[in-house]
């Protein structure tokens, strides 16, 4: 069993499988591929969020998101191996039913237990071990979080007949969930002059307030962070520190708060990631000025109509290096995402041959195929 986390699992399978560039270097191990994907958390607000569930589920016996064991199954304590070298570390659970005890406590730990996350089960085999878990403990996963079921028949998808079994291409690794909430927000914080905050109807500094924006089509209200949230939480009537969801004080409309996050963390962070987003809905509009020359400083990049964070037909994602390859470096939590670094050849040199690039991953050096 092998435990990592990716933004984009169709590419992250084939590298492990050896198809592309960037795989692990123990899911290169001779004898272990291919690898299949077979339960995959999804929902974070964050990159990091995603690396702190990662690595917590991976050290489960050294995490302090875990409170309370279910002693006749689980055992937090590492167990001294006298065969295993004092230096050397321990490995992580290696049977299948210890691991998903573990992803099913986490996921009812307090500090996890808020979160809008889903459990997607690619192997109804996994699916059955899951049930046979969930049936032997007494608690239940809160109602905020889901268990997806996308098995495969017959060696096809039923969630698309036209893929072979184990294919992630159908599962969305875009931002193009928010492109119309991102696309309002930066209409609304760059048109006008003077924005209020719908809860203290005091003024908002686009420079320097975190301000969300509702995520109702028609609905303008911008509010601060802080102030939105405390108003969410007081309509909850909930002790907690971060709010599920809560309706709009201007247009009353539910507002998820991962969601609100979301578009906010990709507004202030996305980068160029932003302008590949909307590129499209600018391709389009010049096409419709007709033959209006371009002036200095407008964008003459790529003109495709297709959106560049799509998943292409061979399953590979548009380059992003701020939200895909790198996505982890400005995070200060080991993990099995990648870090390839692109450089470019210069003129006139001979460019050397690729080689295959093997990423050091955080997972124990230790492991047991599933079969």
């Amino acid at each position: 069993m092998y435990i990592g986390s990716t933004p984009n699992p169709a590419r992250r399978l084939k590298q492990h499988n050896g198809s592309t560039i960037g795989g692990a270097k123990r899911t290169k191990t001779q004898g272990l591929r291919p690898w299949h994907m077979v339960a995959i958390v999804e929902g974070f607000p964050s990159r990091k969020g995603a690396l702190q569930f990662e690595w917590s589920w991976q050290n489960v016996h050294m995490s302090r998101h875990i409170d309370i064991v279910e002693s006749d199954v689980l055992d937090r304590r590492p167990k001294q191996n006298p065969t295993r070298p004092k230096n050397k570390k321990r490995g992580m659970a290696k049977s299948l039913p210890k691991i998903l005890g573990h992803l099913h406590q986490l996921l009812r730990s307090s500090y996890f237990a808020t979160w809008p996350l889903a459990v997607r089960f690619l192997s109804p085999d996994v699916y059955t071990q899951w049930q046979c878990w969930s049936d032997r403990v007494d608690g239940l996963l809160p109602d905020n979080m889901q268990v997806k079921l996308d098995f495969h028949t017959q060696g096809t998808s039923i969630v698309n007949h036209t893929l072979p079994a184990n294919d992630m291409t159908h599962i969305d690794a875009s931002y193009n969930g928010i492109k119309e909430h991102l696309e309002k927000a930066l209409f609304l914080l760059d048109d006008s002059d003077i924005v209020l905050c719908e809860v203290c109807k005091k003024q908002l500094s686009i420079q320097s307030d975190a301000i969300v924006v509702c995520s109702q089509n028609k609905c303008r209200a911008a509010s601060h962070l802080m102030c939105l949230s405390q108003l969410f939480l007081d309509q909850e009537s909930s002790s907690q520190l971060v709010p599920r969801s809560g309706d709009c004080p201007a247009c009353h409309g539910e507002n998820t708060w991962v969601d609100l996050v979301k578009e906010l963390t990709f507004r202030l962070r996305g980068g160029e990631a932003i302008n590949r987003l909307l590129r499209k809905k600018r391709t389009r509009k010049a096409k419709t000025e007709g033959n209006r020359k371009p002036t200095v400083g407008e964008d003459m990049g790529n003109t495709d109509d297709d959106d560049d964070l799509l998943l292409s037909q061979d399953g590979n994602a548009a380059d992003d290096d701020d939200f895909d390859e790198t996505w982890i470096d400005n995070v200060d939590i080991g993990s099995d995402a990648e870090s390839v670094h692109h450089k470019t050849a210069k003129p006139k040199e001979k460019t050397k041959p690729r080689v295959e690039i093997v990423i050091e991953d955080s997972e124990a050096e230790e492991f047991d195929s599933f079969d």
